[in-house]
Order: C-alpha cells, then sequence, then structure tokens
C-alpha cells in the first residue's frame, strides 16, 4: 500500500500536476483500452459545410444520444455533454469526427457528469479541440496515451482547459505500462499537457484504483526508480507561450509539480499562478526573485495552506518592466504568527 502513497505523490503529481486527496478501491475492471490508431495531422476535408457537421454528428453514438451540439460562430461549434448513470463517452470517437471535418471549424466541448463515465487519455488531445471543461466526471483510460508517440502528431489544438471535482480510475497494468523504461519514455504531450493553452485549471483532482488486487503483479518499486532516472535525464522542458492561468488547487501537490511550473518551464505571459488549497508549506522559497521569471505576473495565490515562514520576497518589477511594478502573492488563511521586521 505504502509504494501506491509514494508513487501518486511522485508521479502523477510531477507528470500531470493530479491531486491525491481521496485513495479508493473500486471492484469494476474495465478492460476495454482507446485502440492506438495512427493520427494525423491534416483533415481530410471530408464535409466542411455546417449543416454536414451537424448531420455528421448525429451519426456518432453515444456523443449524439447524450450531447447537444450548436453553432455558436461562423466557423465554431459547441457540444455540451450530461453523462448520467451508466452511460459514457470516449474521445477516440470524436477524434475520428473531428479528423474529417474541414480544417477552419473548431470545437468546444463541455462534460459533466452525473455518475457516468468518460474515456478520455490525457492530454484529451483531438484536432480542432479549442476548448474542454470537465466536472464531476470518472475518467478511465487516463494513462493509457502516455507512450503513444501518434499522439505527439495530433495538432495541439486545446486554448482553455478545465477540470473540476474529476476522479481519474486507474489500473494497476494502465499504470506500470506508462511509467518511463530504457527507450520507453513518456510523451511530450503527456508530461507537458496543452503547450499551447492560455488557461489550464485544475480543482479537486483524485485519483483510485479499480483493480487493488493486482498489487502483486508488478514491481513497482523498481518501476519508480527507474521512471525517476529517465525523468531526471530527459530534463524536458514545457513552452506554455500563450498560458496566462495556471491552476493546481484543491488537492495534496507534490513538491515537484510546484518546481517544475515555477523553475523549469517556460511561461513568460503566466498573469495568474494558483496553488491554494493544496496543503503546501515552502512554496515561498521558491519563489525568490519569482518577476524574473514571470515578468507580468498579477497574482499569486497560496492561500489555505500550510506556510508557516515568510522569507524576504523581492518584486523586481520596476527592474523587469517599468510600467509593472506591483504584484500580489495571497497568504490569506496559512498558519503564519510572526513577521520579522526586515520583512
Amino acid at each position: 500500500m505504502n509504494t501506491f502513497f509514494i508513487f501518486l505523490s511522485t508521479y502523477n503529481l510531477l507528470r500531470l500536476g493530479l491531486g491525491f486527496n481521496i485513495f479508493t478501491v473500486t471492484p469494476e475492471i474495465h478492460t476495454d483500452l482507446v485502440a492506438k490508431q495512427p493520427q494525423r495531422n491534416n483533415s481530410v476535408d471530408t464535409y466542411k459545410h455546417f449543416s454536414d457537421v451537424m448531420n455528421e454528428f448525429e451519426m456518432l453514438g453515444n456523443w449524439s444520444n447524450l450531447c447537444n451540439i450548436s453553432q455558436t460562430g461562423r466557423t465554431d461549434f459547441n457540444i455540451m455533454c450530461i453523462i448520467k448513470g451508466n452511460s459514457s463517452i470516449k474521445l477516440s470517437e470524436f477524434r475520428d469526427f473531428t479528423y474529417r471535418v474541414s480544417s477552419n471549424i473548431r470545437f468546444d466541448i463541455s462534460v459533466t457528469c452525473e455518475d457516468g463515465i468518460i474515456y478520455f487519455p490525457w492530454p484529451f488531445r483531438a484536432d480542432k479541440l479549442h476548448r474542454i471543461y470537465i466536472k464531476d466526471c470518472r475518467i478511465k483510460d487516463y494513462n493509457t496515451e502516455f507512450k503513444n508517440s501518434l499522439i505527439d502528431q495530433i495538432p495541439d489544438t486545446i486554448k482553455f482547459l478545465q477540470m473540476d471535482n474529476v476522479t481519474t480510475i486507474l489500473r494497476m497494468e494502465e499504470v506500470y505500462d506508462s511509467l518511463s523504461k530504457v527507450n520507453s519514455p513518456i510523451t511530450r504531450a503527456a508530461e507537458c499537457g496543452p503547450e499551447n493553452a492560455i488557461v489550464i485549471i485544475r480543482r479537486g483532482t483524485k485519483t483510485t484504483f479499480e483493480d487493488m488486487q493486482n498489487n502483486g503483479l508488478f514491481n513497482f518499486s523498481t518501476a519508480l526508480t527507474n521512471d525517476k532516472h529517465y525523468f531526471d535525464i530527459q530534463k524536458r522542458t514545457c513552452l506554455y507561450d500563450n498560458l496566462e492561468v495556471f491552476e493546481i488547487s484543491g488537492m495534496n501537490v507534490d513538491r515537484q509539480v510546484v518546481d517544475k511550473i515555477v523553475q523549469v518551464n517556460v511561461a513568460e505571459n503566466l498573469k495568474v499562478l494558483n496553488f491554494s488549497g493544496n496543503g503546501m508549506s515552502d512554496t515561498l522559497y521558491k519563489l525568490q526573485g519569482w518577476r524574473l521569471r514571470f515578468p507580468v505576473m498579477e497574482y499569486i495565490d497560496l492561500s489555505d495552506n500550510n506556510i508557516r515562514d515568510l522569507p524576504m520576497i523581492r518584486d523586481f518589477g520596476m527592474t523587469v518592466k517599468e510600467t509593472k511594478s506591483v504584484g500580489i502573492i495571497d497568504l490569506r488563511r496559512n498558519k503564519i504568527t510572526s513577521l520579522t521586521k526586515k520583512v
């Protein structure tokens, strides 16, 4: 059992910023993994007219039964889904649909679950997908494409990604196979997520296993050691050129997640950084000279954590940008009991 607590706080958090608030076991086992079919960069343009898009969507199995599609702009469509009971939808089916759509069209997806399940492999890559919002859902197949290099070939079109109160349901084999091994690292898509995004928000994400009885079938201790080794060797830097809002809140976040976005990744246009409600205690020490890394940062939210000490944090605002000298670090509802005269 301890192995998996260590695993979730080092692997899932490091790679994807997932939280680990609740650890449960479910008896249900699902083996219908998304087929890893070759993906292509360009659309076939099988149909271009908006009426054709609507008609083709009606042929899309569960998507057409559980979702409503509407045209919201000249080239934009909005898909709203409510997944109830035993119902489910698969991202692979949506990919097949968007592949046939004219290249000037884009889609926004909003999925709300009422005890339903969605089969969405991270990082939800699908051509022409512009915005994705997932709320109250259980997600399966989450790790199944971590090493599928073909996913890197699908255009990274997501601009807005938000997940609220989402539970990822994992299988032991799926997790084991997704760990980096010799000549088999996880892909850039899996590690970085949507690099072209403007907003990335994850709130209250948690993880559960459905087949804990298979614990003894896999040597996770060795696999985790190798995974960390190859991850450190790779030292991939994610480039978020458009990112303005990055939030991971309401969960227990490993310090390596904080290190990566604060010290390793490049996000020079980041304006809002939110790590509230994550039980963190030493984050402030990583923000020394924060304005030098984030020249246009306006608001860092570290409220509702366990921060006790307040080090000297310099703004450097006038040094970096003469017209922008004020930045706010929100430390409300922490455990700071005293301040030094210097601070």
